[in-house]
């Protein structure tokens, strides 16, 4: 194996794959990045066994070969490389690496143990922009149980229906919905995506139109660059029938601007975050939404502005769970859609119906 490849972009196909690099591998190889110098260039593999991120960058390749390197110390060196081209030559299980003057020996482990997370059987396959995949992992995962103990919900759910992709995390207390018309004629399926590997997906992806290619297999998902691919493995199990909990009518419904009330809520946050439960009480009247918050070092209480259609009520959330969809929202204006201070509140953009959130009352009422 031997090659010459431009420091600044081997650093930055490090810094792509090395996002799935294991910390604590189930297998000592899983700590290196994996290296094949190929006709076409150099492709670049790490893996968790969860998340396994390929990439391809240009070299000039004089011998094709394969080779794993520690993966930390590897990304170490290069960043650290003067000049701007290294030349990388493998001697039997020695790699060296030289740019300018400096010249660095690394030792090897086998290629041949390195696992391949391949999608296997039928797939379904579709193209979306990368802006559009990458909001809808935002606008969801947040939602998602952050422990263990219902390990299906410790994900998002990929829900391909009648043409439509519909992502869904919930923890319990929360829900968050996003849909996405694929445009394409496709089979219904269902999959769920551990949340590590949709963060590490959505950070990758580019805040852009150009087309991602997405494809689901019975036990990966694929999302395709062109020049990177990332394969997740999926959840065993069934999700939730999320459906089932959406509510089919509300007494009340609010409509309040967006960044308002986020900002009331998280002067409330400042104060109960100091109670036990992070507790913010809503009291909805003819024009006002009346917010409060109380611990032993002190109380809040502001109004904000609002529409109501419907009845006034009183009713108190866990205000994190509020600002969090706040923050995710970039609409101006939202619906807040209530039935009573014990049944979820639906909150909904008031243009379009890509996104829903429901998030459970905390129930301090008789």
């Amino acid at each position: 194996m031997r090659l010459t490849v431009d420091i600044k972009t081997l650093n930055a196909g490090i810094l792509t794959v090395i996002k799935s690099l294991s910390s604590k591998p189930v297998i000592a190889v899983l700590e290196g990045i994996y290296l094949h110098a190929r006709k076409d260039g150099l492709f670049l593999r790490c893996s968790d066994m969860t998340l396994q991120i390929d990439c391809l960058i240009d070299a000039d390749v004089d011998e094709e070969g394969q080779v794993v390197l520690p993966g930390r110390l590897f990304a170490d060196i290069v960043r650290r490389l003067p000049g701007d081209a290294a030349s990388m030559r493998l001697e039997g299980r020695t790699m060296s690496i030289t740019a300018g003057k400096v010249r660095t020996q690394l030792q090897c482990m086998d290629p041949k143990d390195f696992p391949d997370m391949e999608l296997l059987g039928e797939n379904i396959t579709f193209s979306m922009p990368q802006l559009e995949l990458k909001e809808m992992i935002r606008q969801t995962i947040f939602a998602a149980a952050s422990d263990d103990t219902k390990p299906i919900l410790a994900g998002a759910l990929f829900e391909l229906k009648d043409n439509m992709l519909t992502t869904v995390a919930l923890d319990g207390f929360r829900l968050a919905l996003r849909r996405y018309a694929t445009g394409a004629v496709l089979q219904d399926n269902e999959a769920v995506v551990p949340s590590k590997a949709l963060l590490e997906i959505a950070r990758t992806l580019f805040e852009s139109d150009e087309a991602v290619k997405v494809s689901f297999s019975k036990a990966h998902m694929l999302v395709d660059l062109g020049h990177t691919r990332m394969i997740s493995r999926l959840l065993e199990g069934e999700f939730i029938r999320y459906r089932n909990i959406l509510p089919s009518e509300h007494k009340t419904r609010v409509r309040v601007n967006r960044e308002a009330l986020l900002n009331s809520i998280e002067r409330a946050i400042l104060l109960a975050r100091e109670g036990v439960n992070n507790l913010v009480r809503f009291s909805v009247e003819e024009d006002m939404l009346k917010l409060y918050a109380n611990s032993a070092l002190g109380k809040l209480d502001e109004e904000v502005q609002i529409h109501l259609n419907g009845d006034p009520i009183e009713i108190a959330f866990n205000a994190r769970y509020f600002s969090d969809v706040m923050r995710t929202l970039t609409d101006e204006e939202v619906y807040l859609d209530i039935n009573t201070n014990i049944s979820p509140c639906v909150v909904t953009p008031i243009q379009g119906n890509a996104f829903y959130y429901l998030v459970l009352p905390v129930r301090i009422f008789a």
